[in-house]
């Protein structure tokens, strides 16, 4: 425990000689080399920046299914419970119109209103998944509904999880 106690603790220095050692050598390198491809900097600088975008495409591609299903997935969650509540609310209604054969304004205006809210909430919920923007990062997902875009990814993780 000593040794490696000893050993961290220097660690810090051994880094600070090795980036001194090799930095001076690794920047000649790179002069000499730049300097014998005869391509401008500022083309390679063009191409660096090209591929760096390249590459933080392929990695947004890699890692938005996960990040996508667990936002549809709340999304959908959401819808549920709207959907269950949409449910609720028509069984009051149509309880309390059976059963009371003298219904208060008051109590439909009630009813009127928060069928009112769950429309205006549905809207929000629209807007919600809008917002999301699946067809901007899967352009080919364009005008497919929601739910189907769910059972994609759920197929999409089941091969996955068959092919380990």
């Amino acid at each position: 425990a000593a040794v490696g106690y000893e050993m961290w603790r220097d660690l810090g220095a051994w880094l600070k000689r090795q980036m001194r050692k090799g930095i001076g050598e690794q920047g000649s390198a790179a002069e000499e080399a730049l300097a014998g491809c005869d391509v401008p900097v500022a083309k390679l600088q063009s191409q660096w920046t090209e591929q760096w975008e390249a590459q933080l495409l392929i990695w947004a591609h890699k890692y938005a299914p996960t990040r996508l299903r667990k936002e549809l997935d709340s999304v959908l969650a959401l819808h549920a419970d709207l959907d269950a509540s949409k449910c609720a609310l028509l069984a009051a209604h149509t309880m309390i119109e059976q059963d009371s054969k003298e219904v208060s304004v008051r109590t439909l205006d009630i009813l009127a209103s928060m069928e009112c809210g769950h429309t205006q909430l549905s809207d929000k919920l629209e807007t919600l998944y809008a917002s999301l923007n699946v067809q901007d990062r899967f352009p080919e997902l364009d005008g497919i509904q929601l739910d189907f875009i769910q059972v994609l990814l759920m197929a999409r993780d089941l091969k996955i999880n068959i092919c380990k």
